[in-house]
């Protein structure tokens, strides 16, 4: 699991302001065990969308600082327009930040308007004086991250809404919100897709919301600040020997509409999870039924785990 990460927007014109911004870095990873992201000035609308976004969209905290330019006026200097560009961007996607300013800069832009007021300073040593105090509260474990693992099996439960209460037995996922001040709203589970690792076939699953387990017919809930909640992974019909998944019903007779139903066999199954604050989760496990009921074995795929991890 990944750490929380702190995008550090810099000046890098010279060797002083990357002198500044890797001292920073250092404090950051070094001493507080924080993932970071030390950004580079960019020139290109696509080095901006590609990659500053998409760091800032995947960073917990920012640290913004302003170095002087060229002058304006008497004692007034122009800051860096890059990050007046990262300034605007990590206000837009809200994120935790603390900025310095270099004495004289003169504030333009979106640093005129900021409700943040940047601390000033002269050298990196005023910068490093104030990072401990200032960023006491920020935690490298709390991450805006929803984490999929493997949650608890449920055996031997009698189906009471099907004909004959038939015998099963229940695998669930759980569902982590690692962030440990902001809930996760409106989250859903997915089943994605479904490899059989016997032929390498794979196959989508309709977009049905999985039921999240013990409460029937909910399919969308809020997960607490650092807490978690299970939904149902699949389940085991004992007599038919047959995997089925519990979904909400699209009332459509269509079989591209149906969620499948699995013989014995070893899959991996993609499951998704998604929330209207949070990042698209997504996990894949291998669900082993090549023996008996009682030998399945579900757990995170390792090797998927491992190639997607940057």
């Amino acid at each position: 699991m990944r750490k929380a990460k702190v995008f550090i927007s810099c000046g890098q014109r010279d060797d002083r302001e990357k002198q500044i911004g890797a001292a920073v870095e250092r404090y950051f990873k070094d001493e507080r065990h924080f993932d970071t992201f030390l950004a580079a000035e960019t020139h290109s609308p696509e080095a901006l969308t590609e990659c500053i976004f998409r760091q800032l969209e995947e960073s917990e905290y920012f640290i913004f600082i302003d170095p002087k330019r060229e002058g304006i006026g008497p004692k007034r200097h122009r800051g860096s327009l890059f990050v007046n560009q990262e300034i605007a961007l990590a206000s837009y996607l809200k994120i935790p930040s603390l900025g310095f300013s270099e004495a004289g800069v003169s504030r333009e832009g979106i640093a005129g308007y900021q409700i943040l007021n940047p601390i000033p300073f002269s050298n990196k040593e005023d910068i490093l004086a104030h990072l401990a105090e200032k960023t006491s509260k920020w935690d490298p474990t709390s991450v805006n991250e929803l984490w999929l693992s493997t949650g608890s099996v449920h055996r031997n439960y009698r189906i009471e809404n099907l004909p004959d209460k038939p015998l099963s037995d229940w695998w669930h996922i759980n569902v982590h919100n690692r962030n440990k001040q902001k809930h996760a709203l409106a989250c859903s589970v997915y089943l994605s897709s479904i490899e059989d690792l016997a032929t390498h076939k794979v196959g989508e699953a309709p977009s049905a919301e999985l039921q999240w387990a013990y409460y029937p017919d909910l399919f969308s809930v809020t997960i607490l600040s650092n807490r978690k909640r299970e939904g149902d992974g699949f389940f085991v019909l004992h007599e038919a020997q047959i995997i089925s998944f519990n979904a909400r019903g699209t009332g459509s007779s269509s079989p591209f509409a149906q969620m499948p139903v699995l013989g014995k066999g070893i899959y991996r199954l993609e499951y998704l999870v998604t929330s209207s604050n949070f990042r698209l989760a997504r996990t894949f496990f291998i669900l082993d039924f090549s023996k008996s009921i009682d030998s399945i074995s579900f757990s995170p795929d390792d090797s998927a785990l491992l190639k997607e991890d940057p």
